[in-house]
């Protein structure tokens, strides 16, 4: 994995170009992809392209490196009024020692830490020659586990029109095909990254966490609805994955609600009218938010 120079080298996998070129390509252009992705059995497409660059990425080995950095992080905001980014959405979810979805305590989850990048790598650099000193930065929104078995979760958070749910299953599907090679696996556990340890046939959730305040842009319900027929059908060919999971955070009154949906066809940003809630304790700076996880089947 290193060369003449010394320096490490992290694989360019294709599912990790894929999701490069995803960030450049319009909204129409994305959803034709999905369309493609969606219809039959073209979903092994995607499949192929997972395994594909899961196998490529095995060659990289930098187990004993942290994937997160030792250097103090910015504090995540406090007594703020209203959600705008994903700082804002991480920080309710940190406050809680279990985030619970009602209906459904499987859902039930330990929120770890954030802004988790699978490649971070010192004195590295891409096999595309590229310089990769940008390896530490971004990453996976969140990490945690599930309350009752411990089962790792990957988490990307969308606020408003930051992006569409087919960009978030693809990235969680590029952190995917990096995090359970063999010597990640060891790197995850030798680090305690989940705090417990992961086998290497250890199934992941994927969790995709949306905030809406604002209008959402024209097709975002139709690429939605097929991003979750693709995901269910994902679920079955990718072995690694134990379920993907559509989380809605909105806005209701003087409190916060995170609303699962596992057989319901979104039409609209509004909630249902008839709902199911666990009401969590209130926010230690914010004792007018509460938290409300419900789920329904």
């Amino acid at each position: 994995m290193s060369n003449h120079d010394n320096k490490k080298i992290i694989p360019t996998t294709k599912l990790r170009n894929f999701y490069g070129l995803l960030r450049i390509l319009s909204t129409k252009t994305q959803k034709a992809i999905l369309d493609d992705f969606s219809r039959g059995n073209n979903c092994s497409k995607l499949k192929d392209i997972f395994y594909e660059s899961r196998d490529h990425f095995a060659h990289y080995s930098n187990i004993t490196e942290p994937f997160i950095s030792g250097i103090k992080r910015k504090k995540l905001p406090k007594g703020f009024k209203n959600i705008s980014n994903t700082n804002h959405v991480t920080s309710i979810l940190e406050k809680n020692k279990i985030n619970m979805v009602s209906s459904n305590s499987n859902y039930d989850f330990i929120y770890l830490n954030r802004e988790v990048s699978t490649i971070r790598t010192s004195k590295s650099k891409f096999d595309t020659g590229v310089s990769a000193k940008s390896s530490g930065l971004g990453g996976l929104d969140f990490i945690g586990v599930t309350s009752q078995k411990n089962n790792p979760i990957l988490g990307e958070i969308k606020v408003n029109n930051d992006e569409d749910p087919f960009f978030a299953l693809i990235q969680l599907l590029t952190y995917l095909s990096e995090l359970t090679t063999d010597n990640q696996i060891e790197r995850i556990n030798k680090t305690k990254l989940f705090k417990v340890n992961i086998r290497k046939n250890n199934k992941f959730y994927l969790f995709i966490l949306f905030y809406h305040n604002t209008k959402l842009k024209k097709g975002w319900h139709d690429i939605y609805n097929k991003t979750k027929i693709l995901s269910e059908k994902l679920t079955q060919s990718i072995k690694e994955i134990e379920e993907i999971i559509f989380l809605n955070m909105g806005e209701n009154a003087a409190h916060f609600e995170i609303k699962e949906y596992k057989n319901w066809i979104l039409t609209s940003t509004a909630a249902p009218k008839k709902l199911e809630a666990i009401v969590l304790k209130s926010l230690p700076t914010q004792p007018e938010y509460y938290l409300i996880l419900e789920c329904h089947l």
